[in-house]
């Protein structure tokens, strides 16, 4: 439940309904003073405060209203990266950098032997207690690792970058296949994204998601042509115009950073024109162009 921080005025002055009383002390409407264990604190004003039950645990979640940006923001360097999404290769950069998923093959071997564990007690009794706090324990951690990963992921990503560009995501069409429902849930790109959208606010960097229907992964990003003849399960694939070959995911990465450009009116590197030469390669020429003004492809 979320209750909203209500403040009136007492005799030691104005007070909120939801205020800290000490350091691991909270004083929480309707349920008075309850014992917090946390590691940061932070001067703000209490705006409201959310009571949740969890894998075991109560948690409070605390909304602070700040006067200016705590963090700061980092300083301009000038690097664009398109980002492409995946279950085989987790993140996979426009200048070719790749990002594994977090490794939970054991922790998910606990959680199914907890789980079978559990159905073979009887529910209320002692056993199956004590069988469901350990089971409730490997959950927690499965979601401190995911949690972990993806802020350091997102960190560094926003530190890094002035200019992230991602793809919209259908999430919840995704989930009806039931042959990539589990894997897509467990991967959780929803979350990624949110921290790298807010991360991005929070430092000063720009962030774009350009539109679900945009063929980033059937387009070449060098001579602009739509191979409408694409499997989707072809991983490294030749361009029937230009020749280029080109690694599947890596091309999407770069066309998703070509569109977010060209969404946003930035200048960057556009092609336009390429020449065979006698090897049977390309000779290709680029301009500096802006996306607004011009039809082309970065």
């Amino acid at each position: 439940m979320t209750l909203r921080n209500n403040f009136y005025d007492t005799k030691k002055g104005n007070v909120g309904s939801i205020r800290w009383l000490s350091e691991n002390e909270l004083r929480v409407t309707k349920l008075g003073k309850i014992t917090v264990k946390h590691r940061r604190h932070i001067n703000g004003k209490i705006k409201e405060a959310t009571l949740k039950y969890e894998n075991g645990r109560w948690y409070v979640c605390i909304v602070y209203e700040l006067d200016e940006n705590r963090y700061g923001e980092f300083s301009y360097i000038g690097l664009y990266v398109g980002i492409d999404v995946g279950l085989t290769d987790f993140l996979t950069f426009s200048n070719g950098k790749v990002i594994a998923k977090p490794d939970l093959k054991k922790i998910n071997g606990r959680i199914q032997y907890y789980q079978r564990k559990l159905d073979g007690k009887k529910e209320g009794g002692s056993n199956w207690k004590k069988t469901l706090k350990k089971l409730h324990k490997w959950i927690r951690k499965k979601n401190n690792v995911i949690n972990d990963h993806y802020h350091k992921i997102s960190y560094n990503i926003v530190k890094h970058y002035q200019f992230i560009a991602m793809e919209k995501l259908n999430i919840r069409g995704m989930l009806k296949s039931r042959n990539l429902s589990r894997s897509i849930h467990e991967i959780g790109w929803g979350k990624l994204i949110k921290m790298i959208k807010y991360k991005s606010e929070l430092y000063g960097r720009e962030f774009v998601q350009i539109d679900q229907w945009f063929p980033s992964s059937k387009k070449c990003h060098v001579c602009g042509k739509i191979n409408h003849d694409l499997g989707r399960e072809e991983r490294q694939w030749e361009c029937p115009h230009c020749h280029t070959v080109h690694q599947r995911d890596v091309n999407t990465a770069k066309n998703i950073l070509d569109e977010g450009l060209r969404a946003t009116g930035s200048i960057v590197l556009c092609l336009v024109d390429f020449i065979p030469n006698d090897e049977n390669k390309f000779i290709y020429k680029y301009e500096w162009k802006c996306f607004i003004d011009t039809v082309g492809m970065a």
